[in-house]
């Protein structure tokens, strides 16, 4: 986004913080071995005064308890979004930002921090992640569609979903039957695409856990 020319601030402490003002961010696509270097503005808080258009919480669900008080605090920004699997659903986000404050997201990638390196897998094969957002009144709204073109000006594939909440469900339905498939396999996908005794655990959950999902979507 910062590539893109949009005005972006990335929030980070300790070590890390260090890090990236030494060498900004330092990221390596996992697929194609393409290095790139970042630098981006940085700061250190959230003050509940600091004003922004957006601000985006990309986090593992484990770890957004421990930032929803500091996004409580900051009523100068009227927008968050908050990016990531969440298959318990926006109470406990509703409840510290209320209804209006939050958007939900997915963003198709993933990957890992070694020695300061951003390691990233952007989508399967040649097929670029997208993004999904959605707002919790399950409504498109003029702030769904700027904040989609924000992410479709930095080259980010975004579609718009009508109710986030059940789509987070629902792939987490999809999903964890493929980790635990994974997990059988040793973390082989290779071992695991020979397994059919696996593969046919994985499809049965699945097939389960899908259809116990499926009153959710109506």
């Amino acid at each position: 986004m910062t590539q893109a020319g949009q005005d972006v601030y990335l929030l980070a402490r300790g070590d890390r913080l260090v890090d990236l003002r030494q060498n900004g961010i330092r990221l390596q696509n996992m697929l194609t071995g393409q290095q790139e270097n970042v630098l981006v503005n940085l700061v250190e808080r959230l003050a509940p005064q600091d004003a922004y258009d957006l601000v985006i919480v990309v986090m593992g669900k484990h770890q957004v308890p421990a930032v929803l008080p500091v996004l409580a605090a900051n009523t100068a920004t009227s927008s968050v979004v908050l990016i990531g699997h969440n298959a318990a659903g926006p109470p406990e986000i509703t409840a510290a930002l209320g209804n209006e404050r939050p958007l939900l997201g997915f963003y198709g990638a993933g990957g890992t921090i070694r020695e300061g390196v951003v390691y990233y897998g952007d989508g399967v094969g040649k097929r670029k992640g997208s993004l999904t957002f959605g707002e919790l009144s399950e409504q498109s709204t003029p702030r769904l569609e700027a904040i989609c073109a924000v992410f479709q000006s930095a080259g980010i594939p975004v579609v718009s979903c009508a109710n986030k909440d059940a789509w987070l469900k629902t792939h987490a339905a999809l999903i964890l039957p493929i980790a635990g498939a994974l997990y059988l396999a040793g973390g082989d996908i290779l071992h695991l695409a020979d397994d059919r005794a696996a593969q046919v655990w994985m499809a049965r959950r699945n097939m389960t856990i899908v259809y116990c999902q499926c009153p959710i979507l109506g």
